[in-house]
């Protein structure tokens, strides 16, 4: 294999001898790369594709390396690369019969496990103001992803002790349905794997005895489990090479550990750690403008992004009168840098915080005639109409799958009423039996004979679908079920010829499935696309796209929006009220979007109202915090207002007219725009009773000078240390 193109570094990550290593990858250094090199470098020194695993954060990652090591290698086929989901998917399909599961099980996606809480929460008659679908939600999850190793217990002094112990009957209950309906959901997938690895020890050793060689991407996005997992598979003997940049750690909203990458060496004494800090992805003063607004994080591991790319275009700051004229400037900047660079549409990205910063862009965007598309919304795979097709297919697989069952019984209508249904539910409930037995047993329960009819024919076409072979032609299995069902006819009738064409487009991914796997099989297709993310809908078709930062992570492009950049949205609100961990994770989010950009970088803000913060917005900490970077650097970041000038006096900055002095609206001296916002003069003590705008009741738990210790009612929040003066406290 060829390694000529490998810097120092990089070379050394391949070859080196080092059981645990630890490669500390900046941001556009080729880490996919070394990744890649280091398989195949394995693959070359003799070790079995077949003892090699390696984890990607997302399919597309996954699918690229696949395809990069059978090209180098000129191999048949790839080692095993998949997500943490995907692996942990293969391994419950060959072990969890031993606790009780089927090997076909399904996976329930987040739109089916928000059906099965509802459903609960009804049988159960609990009020939605005591507690809602989406709080259940959120602590089915936390329960499973912090309390997977331990049982969890409601401690007798816990503020709202009583809610606390109905929510986890409730999670018992969900766990109880889903389990009889043969079913998991996301979090149970390494929950389950994790279950087996630990009470099984002739499991473990015997996965640990196929994987000598692990391997694992973007490390600083690991949660705990998902660690707890690595560990088991790695044990004393294999090896373990990881690869991420604590820089880029931006998913601690949703358990990642930064703990993780950061103590690697503590975790595994002796470990090697190799610095990728060589950029070939973008232009020196983006990475410049990046490592000014980085080195203000505390929790990092030391580092200059370098690269040998040019100095490349001057960043600009634009600071808008509201939003609609931020987006106005916005599109007038995609059409001048179109024209200057001859850049396609597909080379330009526009970048936010928060979903709905898109509206007043996307409204620019139709008004110029600009194509675009927005990354992060309704997603292919959770249209309707694929939704149904899917779940027609998941009931000929498993037919205790009540929520498929209850999505598709009635689609086409059939006239099966609420009222008929819920006496099924009754009799599966007391029968202890599946909705489809309850069901297909007691059809005499239907009154109306045509009903009765429709349903008994459904059932027929789901039974004889069933007995076809599942792992042969999927795309005219599909094809002829929909047919029969009568889906199409119900399609043509409501004239939704676009819905048609979207089943079209699953069929050419069936295809494109059966094409690529070696043993293709329904099951496999289902399990594949449930587990498909926002990345991997990207497509090479020729518009600007939008998204979020998180949906960012791991892309690039030629042109680089970065939008919104206003005290209170970015960093958000939220973080501000938090502790500096919070507004480390911000500035690393910040760091990430910068660092999407190969070549132009353009930053904005608007002075509008901002309806989170109650206030006109002020420009963004993460501005003023590289201003050292346009001082000391022999390089050019253009403050610019479309009516006047905003900012005076930084060394080589230019301006349309004469610079000004900074506005009394923006922060002076550090000061941010939170802190203009403490005007309470309140007197606390532990006990009194507190009222947040946005967090609702709690009660102070600690005084310690200006900081508090609050408790509030709402145990998703829990406790909160905050500024006994912020203007959205207020004393009960």
């Amino acid at each position: 294999m060829d390694l000529s193109r490998l810097n120092k570094n990089q070379l050394n990550a391949v070859t080196n001898a080092s059981k645990y290593i630890r490669v500390v990858a900046g941001a556009g250094s080729g880490k996919t790369r070394v990744l890649t090199n280091r398989i195949c470098y394995l693959i070359e020194s003799g070790i079995s594709v077949k003892n090699i695993l390696a984890i990607t954060f997302t399919n597309k990652a996954s699918n690229e390396m696949k395809t990069r090591v059978i090209e180098q290698m000129g191999i048949g086929y790839a080692p095993l690369i998949a997500t943490f989901h995907s692996f942990c998917v293969r391994f419950l399909r060959e072990e969890i019969p031993v606790l009780g599961y089927p090997r076909d099980f399904n996976i329930l996606d987040e739109e089916d496990k928000t059906k099965v809480v509802k459903e609960i929460l009804k049988e159960k008659e609990i009020d939605k103001n005591y507690i809602d679908h989406k709080e259940m939600i959120n602590f089915i999850s936390y329960i499973k992803t912090n309390y997977y190793n331990q049982e969890f217990k409601v401690n007798m002094n816990m503020f709202g002790y009583d809610k606390e112990q109905d929510k986890k009957k409730l999670f018992e209950a969900y766990q109880e349905k889903i389990k009889k309906m043969r079913c998991l959901d996301f979090d149970d997938l390494l929950v389950k794997a994790y279950e087996i690895l630990v009470a099984c020890p002739d499991v473990k050793e015997k996965w640990q005895k196929r994987y000598n060689f692990v391997l694992v991407d973007e490390f600083q996005d690991t949660n705990d489990i998902q660690f707890d997992l690595i560990k088991l598979i790695v044990g004393k003997n294999n090896s373990l090479f990881v690869v991420g940049d604590p820089d880029q750690t931006i998913y601690t909203w949703r358990g990642a550990n930064l703990k993780i990458i950061m103590d690697f060496e503590r975790f595994y004494p002796g470990a090697t750690t190799i610095i990728l800090d060589e950029n070939y992805r973008s232009k020196a003063k983006i990475l410049n403008l990046a490592n000014a607004l980085i080195k203000n994080n505390k929790k990092r591991v030391s580092k200059d992004l370098i690269t040998n790319n040019g100095d490349g275009e001057d960043i600009t700051y634009y600071e808008l009168e509201d939003g609609h004229s931020e987006a106005n400037k916005v599109v007038n900047l995609i059409i001048k840098d179109r024209d200057k660079y001859d850049y396609d549409y597909k080379d330009i990205a526009i970048l936010y915080r928060s979903n709905y910063l898109s509206r007043d862009i996307e409204n620019a965007l139709v008004r110029n005639g600009i194509p675009y598309k927005v990354y992060g919304g309704v997603k292919f795979y959770e249209r309707k109409e694929i939704k149904d097709s899917l779940a027609y297919l998941r009931l000929l697989i498993n037919k205790y799958d009540d929520v498929s069952l209850e999505r598709v019984i009635n689609e086409p209508k059939r006239g099966l009423g609420d009222t008929s249904l819920e006496k099924f539910k009754a009799i599966a409930t007391t029968y202890n039996i599946s909705l489809y037995e309850a069901i297909k047993e007691n059809l005499e329960v239907i009154k109306r004979n045509e009903v009765r009819l429709a349903i008994s024919n459904f059932f027929d076409i789901i039974e004889k679908f069933s007995n076809k072979d599942l792992n042969g032609d999927l795309v005219n299995l599909l094809d002829d079920l929909l047919s029969e069902s009568g889906y199409y006819k119900m399609l043509i009738d409501q004239d939704e010829e676009e819905r048609k064409e979207n089943i079209k487009e699953l069929m050419n991914n069936m295809t494109y499935y059966e094409n690529n796997n070696s043993d293709p099989s329904l099951s496999g297709f289902l399990q594949e696309i449930t587990l498909f993310t926002s990345q991997d809908e990207m497509d090479t078709s020729n518009h600007v796209s939008l998204m979020t930062i998180h949906t960012a992570k791991g892309l690039e492009y030629k042109d680089v929006f970065v939008i919104g950049l206003c005290e209170g949205v970015f960093p958000s609100e939220k973080s501000l009220m938090e502790d500096s961990e919070n507004i480390e994770e911000e500035r690393r989010l910040a760091y990430v979007a910068f660092t999407r950009a190969m070549e132009v970088l353009h930053l904005s803000s608007n002075r509008g109202i901002n309806y989170v913060v109650h206030a006109s917005n002020t420009p963004s900490r993460f501005i003023k915090e590289v201003e050292g970077y346009y001082k000391d650097c022999n390089v050019v970041m253009s403050f610019n207002n479309d009516r006047r000038p905003m900012y005076g006096g930084y060394g080589n900055s230019y301006y349309s007219k004469t610079p000004v002095s900074r506005p009394t609206s923006s922060y002076s001296s550090g000061e941010s725009a939170i802190k203009q916002k403490e005007t309470n003069n309140i007197n606390w003590g532990v006990g009194d009773k507190v009222n947040h705008k946005v967090y609702g009741f709690g009660v102070v738990l600690s005084v310690k000078g200006q900081l508090i210790d609050i408790a509030f009612k709402d145990s998703k929040i829990g406790v909160k240390t905050m500024m006994g003066n912020h203007a959205s406290l207020s004393k009960e």
